[in-house]
């Protein structure tokens, strides 16, 4: 099996930043309408800092994951690709694989 790319991705936590832009859409509504109480500013003030910090716990808890693609070779038996790692893409005989998740 031969390397031909290694590709790193990084994703951050998708329901932390939908709670985030939640948030913050929350606090731009309540600006953008007219209203003049003590309650709404605090509503604001309060969905400010909220989206703020679940936006920054949603990069803290991303994940990072190693993309492979490998051209295999009569060396490496294709049963031990399947047992060691994810085919996630094909292309003729060139693969796209990550890292199996450990399963501790």
């Amino acid at each position: 099996m031969t390397i031909l790319q290694t590709t790193t991705m990084f994703s951050p936590a998708p329901l932390l930043m939908l709670a985030a832009l939640i948030c913050l859409i929350v606090a731009f509504a309540i600006t953008v309408s007219d209203t003049d109480s003590d309650i709404a500013g605090w509503i604001v003030i309060i969905s400010v800092i909220v989206g703020l910090i679940l936006g920054v716990l949603s990069f803290i808890m991303a994940k990072e994951t190693t993309r492979y693609q490998v051209l295999l070779d009569d060396t490496y038996p294709i049963s031990e690709l399947y047992e060691n790692y994810e085919i996630v893409e094909q292309e003729g005989i060139t693969y796209w694989i990550e890292e199996k998740a450990s399963e501790d």
